[in-house]
């Protein structure tokens, strides 16, 4: 007689991490802190499209926002699976958007 047998799966970290992170107490924290730090990053992007793409560039605001959402987004991707930190989270800073912008401007002009 035949037994069917389950596989043995190895007890890695990242599956204990994963294990704990969706147990039902951590995961609504998780996810509530995630939607935000996201709607509050999209909101910010938009911002920082908004001033580069000023002036003579308002035209092409639409693909400034575009832009720099996309940025954000494949900067955020690298950090996450790229960093040694679990919780690590990445975003643009305001202060190279605002020298880009005066780039931009002197560049139109």
């Amino acid at each position: 007689m035949v037994r069917a047998t389950r596989p043995q799966h190895s007890d890695t970290p990242w599956r204990r991490h994963l294990t704990q992170a969706l147990r039902p107490g951590r995961l609504l924290p998780n996810l509530t802190a995630g939607l935000v730090a996201g709607i509050l990053g999209i909101i910010v992007q938009i911002s920082y499209a908004g001033l580069i793409f000023s002036g003579p560039l308002a035209g092409d605001v639409s693909s400034g926002i575009g832009l720099t959402l996309f940025g954000a987004f494949v900067m955020r991707i690298v950090v996450a699976l790229g960093s040694s930190f679990p919780t690590a989270m990445a975003h643009p800073q305001d202060i190279p958007a605002a020298i880009l912008a005066l780039v931009a401007a002197g560049i139109v002009s």
